[in-house]
């Protein structure tokens, strides 16, 4: 009764804005978590012992492109698309240039990049 399949799982993936563009363990490229279920078998590539996992983030272009000046005022902001009419009322732009609106900033407004939450690797076995 021995393992016959690894699978390398990722928590609290899909509310980030990176994707995962090289996942490699003991210096191979083992593939991407790009979609969900942000799963991958890794069973090929461990063996028995110490194992090097390295994972390569890419994130999305909304640090460059992206609504910098939206204050992120709502839980989960980073990731709702709104704009001022929306949060601030029809008249958000009268607000913005008499400075009372509160959903724009001319501060910036960065998403940070990094894995959030857990990652695990699921172990199946023979019966």
């Amino acid at each position: 009764m021995g393992i016959t399949e690894l699978i390398l799982e990722m928590y609290n993936y899909s509310n980030n804005s990176y994707n995962i563009d090289v996942l490699r363990i003991n210096n191979i490229d083992v593939g991407e978590l790009a979609w969900f279920p942000y799963q991958l078998d890794i069973t090929d590539f461990v063996w028995k012992g110490e194992n090097k996992i390295e994972i390569s983030l890419t994130n999305s272009l909304r640090n460059l492109l992206g609504e910098l000046h939206y204050v992120p005022v709502l839980p989960g902001g980073w990731g709702q698309k709104f704009s001022g009419r929306a949060y601030d009322g029809p008249d958000w732009l009268e607000k913005r240039k008499n400075g009372t609106v509160k959903s724009w900033s001319d501060d910036y407004f960065f998403k940070p990049l990094g894995i959030e939450g857990a990652a695990s690797i699921i172990c199946m076995k023979n019966k």
